[in-house]
C-alpha cells in the first residue's frame, strides 16, 4: 500500500491486447496492451496536477530496446480531490513492433505524479515474457 504521501505502480503486466490476464507469450508483431496497476496516497490526491507513465519493452535476449515504439509517454489524468487513496488501470498499447521467434522481452515503467514543485516516482518491471 502506498503511504499518504507516496504514489506507486502496484503491478505491471503485458497482456493480448483487450485481454484482462498477463500473457506469457506474444504473437511477432502482434498488439499487446502493457497494464500500470497504481496508486496514489489520500494526502497526495488532494493536492496532485498531474502524472505520467513512462514505458519502454525490453529485448533481454538482444539487449535492446523495442522500436518502434521505443519510450512512451502517456498522461495519467489525476484530478486533486478529498477521499481515500486512488487506485486505477492505466494501459498502453504496443504495436508496429518487431524482434525473432524466442526472444525474451519485459516492460520497465516509471510512474511520476506532480504536486505543485513536489514530485513523487515509482518505478517496476514485469515478468518477463517471450516472442512466438
Amino acid at each position: 500500500m502506498a503511504g499518504v504521501w507516496d504514489a506507486e505502480i502496484k503491478l505491471l503486466y503485458a497482456a493480448d491486447a483487450g485481454a484482462f490476464f498477463a500473457t506469457n507469450s506474444v504473437a511477432n508483431g502482434a498488439d499487446f496492451e502493457v497494464v500500470a496497476n497504481l496508486e496514489v496516497g489520500q494526502n497526495l490526491m488532494q493536492v496532485i496536477d498531474d502524472g505520467e507513465l513512462y514505458v519502454s519493452v525490453r529485448n533481454l535476449t538482444q539487449s535492446s530496446i523495442l522500436t518502434p515504439p521505443g519510450k512512451i509517454t502517456q498522461k495519467v489524468l489525476l484530478t486533486a480531490q478529498n477521499g481515500p487513496e486512488e487506485n486505477r488501470e492505466e494501459k498502453v498499447l504496443i504495436s508496429g513492433w518487431t524482434a525473432e521467434t524466442g526472444d525474451v522481452l519485459e516492460v520497465v515503467c516509471a510512474f511520476k505524479a506532480v504536486a505543485g514543485v513536489n514530485t513523487d516516482v515509482s518505478i517496476a518491471r514485469s515478468q518477463s515474457f517471450v516472442v512466438e
